[in-house]
């Protein structure tokens, strides 16, 4: 069952995070009454919800929900629905392994899935070599000494081997992959795009900077800069921690993160005029049950088109429950 959110020319949504998509299962009950019943009950929540959070009203609600692609089972929820065009649908914040060592699904089972699901493409944001990267940054030589450093140069190449072997399997299965990065401080992640091997290859001072600073240089050299789950809260993070004036742009609903730390971000990002995207953060592929991302009405061309459409505010964020067994 899936939700499709439309952005407006404020890169503003007004919808609940996966509340609308608990709808949409009632059009594939065998039993109408039931559904009927079903149905009453899920609009006086959403009627409630959207007193309390300003959202379209009950009556509005129902008339604007329409199936825009019975094959890929994607309900739109938007003002208005001319036609309900076909959605070109991409993960945002996706996790493989081995480069990223909390990840348990690999890089093919990861597209696969995806492409199992009918999306056009994923972003593959391996978490960098500042946060739980699945190489070991430091070995033991003979000749340097024990504890000595893996040079840089061999763990961006590790870094890269995933996302790599992603666009041979994409090319493989017919799914476009991307190029994401999501680097971490003290548990604040940042995901990035934009920015290819060779850049990163090029400037090995950026694992000495400053975190502002780190931000400030990957925007100067064109890269878009997403806080994502920035109100996550876990036992190993200390504190929130915002950069409102060093990204473009707040991971506004993250798959993985509860729907008050989700709701936060938006309202941070609406009072800050940031720029709002979607992903699932999803690390176990096909086990993944909660999905989010971007979508949009035609093909992306590569992450420098992704970088210009988000700016322009042409994206649509989506929440997805996966009903795959």
């Amino acid at each position: 069952n899936r939700s499709c959110y439309q952005l407006d020319r404020n890169n503003r949504f007004d919808t609940a995070p996966f509340l609308y998509s608990k709808i949409s299962s009632t059009r594939q009950s065998k039993n109408p009454h039931k559904s009927s019943k079903v149905c009453v009950l899920m609009g006086l929540l959403c009627f409630k919800r959207s007193i309390r959070l300003r959202l379209t009203p009950l009556v509005s609600l129902f008339f604007r929900i329409s199936l825009y692609n019975r094959s890929k089972m994607c309900y739109t929820l938007k003002s208005s629905c001319k036609g309900c065009e076909v959605m070109y649908k991409y993960e945002t914040h996706m996790h493989t392994s081995p480069v990223s060592k909390c990840a348990s699904a690999s890089v093919r089972d990861s597209l696969v899935f995806y492409k199992s699901l009918g999306y056009d493409g994923v972003f593959i944001t391996n978490h960098f070599l500042d946060g739980n990267i699945g190489i070991d940054n430091h070995y033991f030589d003979g000749d340097a000494g024990a504890g000595s450093t893996v040079p840089y140069r061999e763990r961006i190449e590790f870094y890269f081997s995933d996302y790599e072997k992603g666009v041979e399997i994409g090319k493989e299965i017919g799914l476009k992959v991307f190029l994401g990065v999501e680097s971490s401080y003290k548990g604040t992640d940042f995901l990035i795009y934009g920015l290819d091997k060779a850049w990163y290859l090029a400037h090995p001072e950026i694992m000495q900077l400053q975190r502002s600073a780190l931000l400030s240089l990957l925007r100067e050299n064109g890269a878009l800069v997403i806080q994502a789950h920035p109100f996550r809260q876990a036992g190993y993070i200390d504190h929130v921690r915002l950069f409102p004036d060093r990204v473009d742009g707040f991971e506004v609903i993250n798959a993985n993160r509860t729907d008050t730390e989700n709701k936060m971000a938006l309202i941070y990002a609406d009072e800050y005029h940031l720029l709002k995207t979607a992903g699932s953060d999803n690390h176990n592929g096909a086990a993944q049950i909660r999905l989010a991302g971007m979508a949009f009405d035609t093909p992306l061309e590569d992450e420098a088109d992704y970088i210009r459409r988000i700016k322009a505010g042409e994206g649509r964020i989506f929440s997805d429950i996966s009903t795959r067994s």
